[in-house]
């Protein structure tokens, strides 16, 4: 029976952010081991910038890239450059 969800591991695949289960996202970005969900894409603009130094970006692994800040939430953070990707990945998923 085919769930409609993603499994890696044996485990299903949530957002790294919130929790969020991938079935009941409306999309869920990848990155290298770690996911973010449309809803934390959206909120994550409002979270509070990580003090320096302070945790990489948790997709691309570096530190404020071209001047950009770096927010998270929990163990995970995301910085502008990758949460503006994130928002090309969504915005075609909804037009394509």
């Amino acid at each position: 029976m085919d769930t409609g969800a993603s499994w890696i591991d044996g485990g299903l695949l949530r957002c790294s952010f919130c929790g969020r289960a991938q079935k009941k996202a409306a999309k869920l970005v990848a990155g290298p081991g770690v996911y973010i969900c449309n809803g934390c894409v959206t909120l994550a603009r409002s979270w509070d910038p990580l003090p320096y130094p302070g945790r990489s970006c948790s997709f691309c692994g570096r530190w404020s890239p071209q001047g950009g800040r770096v927010t998270g939430h929990g163990a995970v953070a995301i910085c502008e450059e990758c949460l503006d990707l994130c928002d090309q990945i969504i915005a075609e998923e909804q037009t394509g």
